[in-house]
């Protein structure tokens, strides 16, 4: 944990997960659901690719960031997005030809809001990279902010 002069404190990751086999060879969004767990600390629960605030204690602002990979193919309209419940938008990163893209956002995550990191393509003609970590997610949680 790092504690700042004005008291703000940044935990270490409240979860960490990585490696996904569902977003190869699909077309249009797809919400990533991720397969392995690096840190999972209670508070935020994943199932199915949905992260979940599980009580009030753990209210308050996440830094989320997100990776994904391609391998190889065509990518066309190729985008990267963190979805939030309780906000109903999302932030996004779009590129046309790129092989991988880094999304992040700060969100505030009262008791059951959720989030979802989803990839989008623009065709099937992809594979895409779920080895060394390179598809992966993070989440960080803020105090006194």
């Amino acid at each position: 944990m790092a504690v700042y002069s004005d008291s703000t404190k940044i935990f270490h990751p409240m979860i960490y997960y990585y490696h996904s086999a569902n977003t190869g060879a699909t077309s249009g969004w797809k919400t990533i659901n991720f397969n392995s767990a690096g840190v999972s600390h209670s508070g935020l629960t994943h199932s199915s690719g949905t992260f979940t605030c599980t009580g009030s204690a753990y209210e308050g602002y996440y830094l989320v960031t997100a990776s994904h990979t391609h391998a190889s193919g065509a990518h066309d309209n190729y985008y990267l997005r963190i979805v939030s419940s309780n906000l109903g938008s999302h932030c996004y990163v779009r590129n046309r030809d790129g092989d991988g893209h880094q999304v992040s956002a700060m969100l505030y995550l009262a008791h059951n809001n959720t989030f979802t990191i989803d990839v989008h393509h623009g065709n099937n003609n992809h594979a895409c990279t779920n080895g060394d970590r390179n598809l992966h997610m993070c989440a960080f949680r803020f105090n006194n902010v």
